[in-house]
């Protein structure tokens, strides 16, 4: 009875999804942009993604990180806040940019093409940043985290 008690506990108190996090740069034409990502590399974290929370930090985000480049698509159900989504093709080169979500909505999101990763960021970054499409975004992920 105890175990079970402290794992229902453990699973209660953990966030919804914990994921390592990791630097990552955007090269705009003006400056570099660096953030703190949370990586996504499952299916299960890739699905829960920022949904639930009600904040992030001004240099944080979420990074959406796939095994297989493809024609991906988002959408906001139950995220509260609303984001810029910013999909990055194979090249790492941002092929497309989503500003200012709107929070829940169920509207897929995508760039109708292929890309390897997600970037997600406060709504008006992008903007406030002059992140546009061709710039370069830079990160590694760590051999710890398996991407599938």
């Amino acid at each position: 009875m105890k175990r079970i008690f402290a794992l229902i506990f453990c699973l209660i108190a953990m966030p919804a999804f914990a994921g390592e996090t990791i630097p990552a740069t955007i090269q705009t034409k003006t400056a570099p942009v660096n953030l703190m990502l949370e990586v996504a590399a499952t299916p299960n974290a890739r699905d829960m993604g920022l949904a639930k929370r009600k904040s992030i930090g001004t240099d944080d985000g979420m990074l959406f990180v796939f095994p297989v480049a493809d024609d991906y698509e988002f959408w906001m159900k139950d995220t509260y806040m609303s984001l810029d989504i910013i999909f990055v093709g194979p090249n790492h080169k941002i092929v497309f940019i989503a500003p200012e979500t709107v929070p829940d909505s169920l509207t897929p999101i995508g760039a109708r093409q292929k890309i390897q990763a997600v970037i997600e960021l406060d709504a008006g970054r992008a903007a406030r940043d002059g992140i546009a499409i061709g710039d370069k975004v830079t990160y590694e992920i760590p051999k710890t985290i398996r991407v599938y």
